[in-house]
């Protein structure tokens, strides 16, 4: 077995250069050193890198290394994907930004052992290439409000765009596409995304959205819904205000239907025409010029169906038969332009005791019947009806209309005119006529009513205003329940109304008397006298009614009620039987808008409604006024009036209506239901049929300076002269005495 030595030395060998360790092994052999190995440890290398801040990856750097040593410098890559670098010399190169660690090592040397360090490097995302706009910075309203916007350079992603301040414009946008709606200044953004390697980049623009002026285009009033077959035309203006702020009118209206089959509209002058009852709905505009923007409206028009009114429906079969004669007539009437059927009905037999088999009627005794005749209506047009009183009597009921029976001439040609068809072989049938009125001074100077006796069936007798030379003796009017008998007496005469004491309504004002008895009138409702006379008999009566929002609602009407009667006002609540006359005007006329409840006034005799006085145009839009068996004259001016309608006004003698432009109501003015009517005064710019029909005793009829298209007039005995302008078409019968006046 070999035996071995070892032997350690420390020290310094080798020319100073420290040895750590030395180990001899010895052999067996005495004196001979057979091996020697030697283990050493080599001194460090320094590492050192300078720091590498943050930078945009498309920029070089160089990794620097210091320290001792002088072992090979290598460069590795240890982990990120972003970029690389060159192993020997250090240099790095990023494709895009991002983070990668380098290991930086120095190889080993005889002397030296090897030495590595690590070092982070990030890089940043670059800036693009300036983006800009290319789509315009200017948008004329008037030729176009839409603007597709685009934007170039950048270097990465999508660009898109934003509105940032639509100012005024009321801008929206969509992708590309900007819409603007007025006239203004806007900003915009176009943004193109960064990526991996690029920041966003933005750019801002100013568009400037100009216009020319709009000009203001008013429709006038509203056209309310009325008959196909009228014509109606929409009337507008239009007007701008140039850039120096002056106003200039008279811009060119084009009209144009927009909607809807049943109508059609004129280009050029807005007049409507339609072929059938229905809704059209009509483009107003204004075109676009040099000078001003394109501006319209939609206005909606509709039709109902149309009264029967071009061929009115009359009775042609007689109004008075003999019974001695027949117990049997035929009804026959004609006219309508319905395609419907026309009926017959007995509307009231009276004491007749009639029936009817379609058109034939049978009666049993004498007296009044009321009969009806009606043409049904179709798609075009309203059912038509007209009713007739026929008087049933024998020959005992005619008496000579002479001078022995009728003294006073005026009073029998008044009779003459008023009652023709009652009037044969020169006697006229006294009960066939059951009210006589308006006997004043437009019917003449009546001196004398001796006479009025003969008519036992009168229940309603009008006279005012006559120059009487003897007194009214009325013994013989038992049936009378109206009497209106107003300034007619001489000093010291008397009226005697005992003998009629179904008596319900009597006027007795401004004739010189000091005492009226009334002790045998029971059934007296309204006594209508001056102030201070002595009346034998009679309690005031009162009516009282609620000043309240449900029987008044305009609060403005309520104000004026009281201001105008406050002697008749208790507790809120007014007595409607003293009023006989009301007269709204001046301011108060211009405020009222609705004058709801006026039909409360059964005993109202004058009503009079004008804005005028203070030169407003008054708020009222629709005056209704029916039910008031006592009115006598209605006086109304009222320019803001679109909607008008009079019904069930058995005592109108007097009419005016001043409407101006605005009135837009019924297209067939029908005047039948006005037995007492004397005088007509109609005013408006719009296009009227008047149906003027049965009316005894209308004198005037004045329509100015309405265009009348069809007229008709029929049994006007006592219509002396009409003035206006010439209608389209006029059809006259039995109007003895009528002259026309056309301008």
């Amino acid at each position: 077995m070999k035996k071995t030595s070892k032997v350690i030395y420390s020290g310094l060998l080798l020319s100073g250069l420290f040895l750590a360790d030395v180990t001899l092994t010895a052999v067996p052999k005495i004196g001979t050193v057979q091996q020697v190995s030697a283990a050493t440890t080599k001194a460090s290398q320094e590492v050192n890198l300078e720091a590498i801040s943050d930078y945009p990856w498309q920029e070089k750097r160089t990794i620097k290394v210091s320290g001792n040593g002088d072992g090979k410098v290598t460069f590795k890559v240890k982990s990120g994907s972003a970029g690389k670098v060159n192993a020997k010399t250090g240099e790095v190169t990023f494709s895009k930004s991002g983070t990668i660690i380098v290991t930086v090592t120095k190889a080993a040397t005889n002397t030296y052992a090897a030495s590595s360090k690590e070092i982070t490097i990030t890089t940043l995302k670059v800036d693009q290439a300036p983006l800009t706009f290319t789509s315009a910075n200017r948008l004329d309203f008037d030729q176009t409000k839409k603007l597709k916007l685009v934007a170039q350079g950048g270097t990465a992603g999508k660009i898109t765009y934003a509105i940032k301040d639509a100012g005024t414009t009321g801008a929206t946008l969509s992708g590309q596409n900007l819409t603007v709606n007025a006239a203004g200044n806007l900003t915009v953004i176009a943004t193109r995304q960064g990526d991996e390697k690029y920041n966003d980049v933005s750019v801002e623009q100013v568009i400037s959205v100009v216009a020319k002026p709009v000009p203001e285009l008013e429709i006038q009033g509203t056209i309310h819904d009325y008959p196909w077959n009228a014509k109606r035309t929409i009337v507008a203006d239009a007007g701008y205000y140039s850039n120096e702020g002056r106003y200039i009118g008279e811009c060119k209206l084009v009209f144009k239907r927009k909607s809807g089959s049943a109508g059609t509209v004129n280009a050029e002058t807005g007049e409507l025409t339609f072929t059938k009852p229905g809704t059209i709905v009509v483009t107003v505009s204004v075109a676009a010029t040099n000078e001003y923007a394109a501006v319209s409206k939609d206005v909606t028009i509709t039709t109902t169906k149309a009264d029967q009114a071009a061929v009115p429906l009359t009775f042609t079969s007689e109004n008075y038969f003999d019974l001695n004669q027949s117990k049997k007539f035929k009804l026959v009437a004609q006219g309508g332009t319905s395609t419907g059927k026309i009926t017959y009905a007995i509307s009231d037999a009276g004491t007749t005791g009639a029936t009817l088999s379609g058109q034939n009627v049978t009666v049993k005794s004498v007296g009044n019947m009321t009969v009806t005749v009606t043409r049904k209506g179709d798609d075009k047009y309203n059912d038509s009806s007209v009713t007739q009183v026929i008087n049933v009597g024998v020959e005992d009921n005619w008496v000579e209309l002479s001078a022995k029976n009728f003294p006073d001439e005026e009073f029998r040609d008044v009779l003459k005119r008023k009652f023709p068809k009652y009037i044969k072989d020169g006697k006229i049938n006294t009960l066939a006529i059951t009210v006589m009125s308006t006997f004043d001074q437009h019917g003449g100077m009546i001196e004398d009513l001796t006479g009025i006796n003969y008519f036992k069936n009168l229940t309603h007798l009008f006279c005012d205003y006559l120059q009487l030379k003897t007194e009214l003796d009325i013994s013989n009017l038992t049936n009378l329940v109206h009497l209106n008998f107003r300034s007619n007496l001489r000093n010291g005469d008397k009226l005697d109304v005992s003998n009629s004491p179904k008596l319900t309504f009597l006027n007795y004002q401004y004739n010189n008397l000091s005492e009226l008895d009334v002790r045998n009138l029971t059934n007296l409702e309204t006594l209508q006298v001056d102030d201070g006379l002595t009346v034998l008999g009679w309690t005031e009566k009162k009516v009282w009614v609620e000043l309240s929002k449900a029987n008044f609602p305009d609060e403005n009407f309520r104000t004026t009620l009281k201001e105008l009667y406050p002697q008749y006002i208790e507790n809120n609540r007014i007595n409607i039987v003293p009023i006989t006359e009301m007269d709204i005007e001046g301011s108060v006329a211009n405020e009222i808008k609705d004058l709801t409840g006026i039909n409360l006034f059964k005993n109202l005799v004058q009503f009079n409604y004008d804005y005028r006085s203070i030169n407003l145009e008054g708020k009222l839009t629709s005056l209704d006024i029916s039910g008031l068996p006592e009115l006598r004259e209605i006086g109304c001016f009222g320019a803001s009036i679109t909607s008008l309608k009079f019904s069930n006004l058995p005592s109108l003698y007097y009419l005016y209506c001043d409407l101006g432009d605005g009135y837009n109501g019924v297209e067939t003015l029908t005047l039948s239901d006005f037995p007492d009517l004397t005088a007509f005064v109609f005013q408006s710019s719009q296009p009227t049929n008047f149906n003027i029909s049965g009316l005894p005793n209308l004198q005037g009829f004045e329509v100015y300076p309405t265009p009348m298209n069809n007229v008709f007039f029929s049994d006007l005995p006592n219509l002396m002269k009409v003035r206006g302008k010439k209608p389209t078409s006029m059809t006259v019968s039995n109007c003895p005495d009528l002259v026309c006046d056309w301008f």
